[in-house]
């Protein structure tokens, strides 16, 4: 019992700290908006208070005659009070109210954009860590927003607890006492509201995401045309349908209770308490014991009205902050995330020549598994490097290693004689032209895609040329505006879509562009044709004739190209040499080329 008292204070400790960071993180990025957001609020609630003390002022001072001339002083002061508040209050939040949350969205939304852009590449490996990330992308404005305006309103119902407090006080405070338990009672009853709807979401949760599932798969490009060439449709239709049925009777069985809470929960908040016995209560007393003026009968059922209401709104603003706090939390531990491999300063620089390359014993794991075990290459200057072998040999993660996009377990690896971990990050990243497989192409111009950022005049000539070297110059002449045609129709209607050889044209132009030593070529090519995939190999060995090439390839009619071959079993290098020494030693890498012989161009040559 006492370690659950403990756990349920630090939960209450853990929320009231994850509202103070986000209330801290506002302030810091909008604190004009922070600041006076509260403030028109609370001279809201403040004209609410000054309302029912001018009532009580004016119902008393004609029932003792007083005239016209007497009480307009008083109006008008309550009229410019009231015009002062509500222009302040719809003005901020039909103008500066809007400008600065999107401000305030865009800021934080540039912030996570940017850290996601430093992070760990590791961090996508773990499941735990990338789900913090899409939420803490796609929850952290609105939460934070989220807890700034139940900020806003708990400061609002503590000012409306003030006021019904101070006129009560001065009044009846007796009738204070009543809508404390107005509150205790309308709290016992939101708690047993709140558990219902709790196991009411439990078991909503797994048909939610049924059909959400079904949901995207027929909006989604990448399902059309299976569900236009199959009746797997109608079979995803009757599973909606079963999981809409599930919903309205899981709704339905918990529905009828949660009314009956709610009605409880309302009546003795709101209709026995504050409708009848409140009004009872001082209706007696102005009529019968005359200890309470008739000006004091309905600033009274007012005040008793905005406490309990204070109450009750507090009580909803911690749920709220509740419902919050897990998003807060992730956007915290996204945030706080200590970058492990930094973009520290050197005085190393990188030589704008290849250098030789050496691999020394290296190890590397993910998490407990090991995916590359002792492995130890020396890769010389101008050299044409192929890494072979079966899926999950560990092909990629060496070229990853290589880029410093991870770090080595064990081992290390140097480049001409010094660490890579002792150069600056991106000055040793800067050396390095890759295409992998798994290429993107982005919403933006083909210039932009093969430069990989904003374009200048200067550039143009460069990028035509890297696209004329990655065999993409026929395309382009047939595109009326060139260069600056759009990809991707997320932007733009007036986008084009290229074929997948077309797209990893674009991917290869990348690496020709980008005028540096080292190339790694990860299977760019792989959905091409046997034959087209070797002449652009061959036309890449050859243009690329200045620089150390290291390429990946399943298919092996390429790899006759390479100076040297490495082949990978399981995370280790099991056979390394020329085609012809490994063809002659007749293993794992000549098994394999025999076992795809029939795909090659000219088998006979190559062979």
């Amino acid at each position: 019992m006492k370690d659950n008292k403990m756990k349920k204070s630090r939960g209450i400790l853990h929320i009231i700290q994850n509202s103070v960071y986000c209330m801290g993180y506002m302030f810091r990025t909008a604190p004009f908006f922070t600041i006076f957001g509260h403030i028109t609020l609370i001279m809201f609630s403040v004209c609410g208070i000054v309302q029912n003390f001018y009532l009580k002022y004016l119902i008393d001072a004609i029932s003792v005659g007083a005239t016209f001339w007497d009480v307009l002083p008083a109006t008008l002061g309550v009229f410019a009070l009231n015009a002062v508040s509500t222009i302040s209050f719809y003005f901020f939040n039909n103008t500066l109210g809007h400008e600065n949350r999107i401000k305030l969205q865009f800021r934080m939304q540039s912030e996570l954009f940017e850290k996601a852009a430093r992070i760990d590449l590791n961090c996508y490996d773990n499941p735990e860590f990338y789900n913090d990330f899409v939420w803490a992308i796609g929850e952290a404005d609105t939460r934070t927003l989220a807890v700034y305006s139940n900020t806003v309103d708990l400061f609002r119902a503590i000012t409306e607890i003030f006021g019904g407090v101070l006129l009560i006080s001065l009044l009846d405070p007796s009738l204070i006492l009543l809508a404390v338990i107005a509150f205790i009672g309308s709290l016992v009853f939101s708690i047993l509201q709140n558990k219902r709807q709790l196991k009411l979401d439990e078991e909503l949760k797994p048909e939610m995401r049924k059909r959400d599932y079904i949901n995207r798969v027929f909006y989604l490009p990448e399902y059309a045309k299976e569900l236009r060439l199959t009746t797997i449709g109608k079979r995803l239709i009757g599973e909606f349908h079963d999981t809409i049925q599930i919903l309205e009777n899981t709704v339905r069985k918990h529905g009828v209770k949660m009314a009956i809470l709610t009605f409880i929960q309302s009546f003795v908040s709101w209709s026995l308490f504050i409708d009848v016995l409140t009004t009872l209560i001082i209706a007696y007393r102005v009529l019968v014991t005359h200890t309470i003026t008739l000006g004091a009968f309905l600033p009274l059922i007012n005040s008793v009205g905005n406490l309990t209401y204070g109450f009750h709104w507090i009580m909803q603003v911690l749920s709220k902050y509740q419902q919050s706090s897990p998003y807060i939390d992730k956007f915290r531990k996204f945030m706080d995330y200590e970058v492990q491999i930094k973009d520290e300063p050197s005085e190393l620089k990188m030589n704008a020549k290849p250098q030789t390359i050496e691999i020394h014993d290296m190890s590397f794991a993910y998490t407990d598994q090991n995916i590359l075990k002792h492995i130890s290459l020396t890769i010389h200057p101008y050299e044409k490097i192929a890494l072979v072998g079966y899926n999950g040999a560990g092909k990629t993660t060496l070229v990853k290693l290589l880029m410093r996009l991870y770090d080595v377990t064990d081992g290390s690896v140097t480049v001409g004689g010094n660490d890579i971990r002792d150069y600056s990050l991106s000055d040793y990243r800067a050396s390095f032209g890759a295409a992998f497989q798994d290429y993107q192409i982005f919403a933006a111009t083909i210039a932009e895609n093969v430069a990989m950022g904003p374009v200048t005049e200067e550039m143009r000539p460069a990028i035509i040329q890297a696209l004329e070297l990655a065999g993409f110059s026929e395309r382009l002449k047939s595109l009326p505006k060139g260069i600056d045609t759009s990809l991707v129709r997320e932007f733009d209607d007036s986008s084009i879509n290229l074929s997948g050889g077309e797209a990893q044209k674009i991917a290869i132009a990348r690496v020709f562009f980008k005028n540096c030593p080292y190339i790694i070529l990860d299977e760019p090519s792989a959905q091409l044709d046997p034959d087209s995939e070797y002449n652009l190999n061959r036309s890449i060995m050859e243009k690329a004739a200045d620089k150390t090439v290291i390429f990946i390839s399943h298919r092996l009619s390429t790899t006759v190209m390479a100076d040297r071959i490495y082949m990978f079993e399981n995370g280790e290098i099991v056979e390394q040499g020329t085609h012809a020494e490994l063809m002659r030693q007749n293993g794992k890498y000549a098994e394999m080329f025999h076992v795809q012989s029939d795909q090659y161009i000219d088998n006979a040559t190559i062979a």
